[in-house]
């Protein structure tokens, strides 16, 4: 499963219900990895990015040493954007969902953070999920220390975010 979800992100960016319905049947992964379409149910691919979750660190640690050498990437300097999206209902299932900030004036709505580091050729290196009630007005002020830490676990143990906004 985490090889048809892994495959399906680099060349579909569709949801997992849209692996389901429609772009694994258009494949020869089935074949190719003898799986069938009977059990790719759409509860067994959640379940399988639930436990590629666990390794996230693992595989953001090779992904960067991998990529870092095919395409030359350099690290010197590392772009951090935070955004937010909210949902409709209650989530009683997501404990990181929660009323916060919304850009979208959402006051309803329960959302998540998401953090973004990128190199300056935009390629990306580290994300990370905070809780919806962290403001995203002021992003390094509040998310410095966060940022820091997702950095050093995906490019350097001394990475550092200059958390002095600089606006042009």
């Amino acid at each position: 499963m985490a090889a048809v979800l892994c495959i399906a992100r680099l060349y579909s960016l569709g949801s997992e219900r849209q692996i389901h319905q429609s772009w694994y049947r258009g494949t020869a992964l089935d074949d190719l990895l003898g799986l069938s379409v009977e059990p790719l149910t759409l509860d067994r691919l959640y379940a399988g990015l639930d436990k590629l979750v666990g390794h996230k660190e693992a595989i953001e640690k090779h992904l960067k040493e991998g990529t870092g050498l095919l395409f030359d990437l350099k690290y010197e300097l590392l772009l951090y954007d935070l955004t937010s999206t909210y949902f409709e209902g209650q989530c009683p299932h997501n404990p990181m969902a929660k009323r916060g900030y919304l850009r979208d004036h959402r006051g309803d709505c329960l959302q998540v953070v998401i953090a973004l580091i990128v190199t300056e050729e935009g390629f990306p290196v580290g994300d990370e999920v905070f809780e919806g009630n962290n403001a995203v007005r002021r992003p390094l002020d509040l998310h410095a220390d966060a940022g820091t830490l997702v950095c050093q676990r995906c490019v350097s143990e001394s990475a550092e975010i200059v958390s002095k906004p600089c606006f042009f």
